[in-house]
């Protein structure tokens, strides 16, 4: 299961920002009603979801349950709101990267969304902080450096990164795991928040069957509020 779900995620970070709008001027239905309807539950907890992000949502959507709609373990599942949340949510956050370039530019300011498991392993934690830059406007990272002298060639061992925010210096000493990230980066960076005086934290909305990863700036009674409100295990 947890293989199928993946290939499907894929599938859905590929589909280009804004791809369903040329399929509107062919005259099929911009939005479904469900997927529309999940995105105003987002808009109601200050979550907006762009057309376009609906739109790739509503695409994969009905691809996925032609594909599936056979299992009815599957197809409950995929019509559940909680999932569409997720899922819409997931989009927003994921960003676009450039397999060419390495470049990754986000798509929200509000949500950031990873997949544990990375595909670019020597610039993981690059990655992951250009994200949480993305959705905390309070803080400004540069500098960033990888340093990967403690991984042997079974990328185990350690790593650190190092960074500047808001102009201090911060050094996270981490477990390699090949190419798995870390967690506690992510306590590692609340710290850091603490240290700089910011007013929210990150939290951690993960996918109960995958490894699928979104990271909100709030609080911690909003981010409660978040993972109820797209927990589809319910």
């Amino acid at each position: 299961m947890k293989r199928m779900m993946m290939v499907w995620v894929m599938i859905l970070c590929l589909v280009p920002l804004g791809g369903w709008a040329e399929k509107e001027k062919e005259g099929i239905q911009l939005i479904d009603p469900k997927v529309r309807s999940a995105a105003e539950d987002l808009s109601s907890y200050g979550y907006d979801v762009p057309e376009s992000v609906q739109g790739d949502v509503a695409e994969w959507y009905h691809e996925i349950l032609e594909e599936l709609g056979n299992n009815p373990f599957f197809i409950g599942m995929y019509e559940k709101p909680e999932y569409l949340r997720f899922m819409l949510l997931w989009k927003c956050g994921a960003g676009i990267y450039d397999y060419d370039t390495g470049h990754w530019t986000p798509t929200s300011d509000k949500v950031y969304a990873f997949d544990a498991e990375v595909f670019d392993i020597e610039h993981m934690y690059t990655l992951f902080l250009m994200g949480v830059q993305s959705i905390v406007q309070d803080i400004t990272i540069t500098d960033i450096t990888e340093d990967l002298a403690g991984m042997n060639e079974e990328l185990d061992g350690t790593r650190s990164v190092s960074f500047l925010c808001n102009g201090h210096t911060y050094r996270a000493e981490l477990t390699s795991m090949g190419d798995w990230i870390d967690g506690s980066i992510l306590p590692f960076m609340n710290q850091v928040l603490e240290q700089e005086n910011c007013q929210y934290r990150l939290f951690e909305i993960q996918d109960p069957y995958d490894q699928m990863i979104i990271l909100i700036y709030d609080t911690p009674g909003k981010a409660v509020q978040m993972k109820m409100f797209v927990d589809y295990r319910r």
